[in-house]
């Protein structure tokens, strides 16, 4: 399957980070343990 990744901007981030905290609470405790910012990826299917 071929996809097109997109990074989320800081609002679409900052709205979704909570839902996928608590779906898996690790996120949370892995984004406290580092200094880099921890990018939202989004894949989206592309024909052909």
């Amino acid at each position: 399957m071929r996809v097109r990744a997109e990074e989320a901007g800081p609002e679409e981030k900052g709205r979704l980070w909570p839902k996928l905290v608590a779906m898996y609470g690790g996120y949370e405790d892995y984004r406290r343990r580092t200094d880099r910012e921890i990018p939202l990826v989004f894949l989206h299917p592309v024909n052909g």
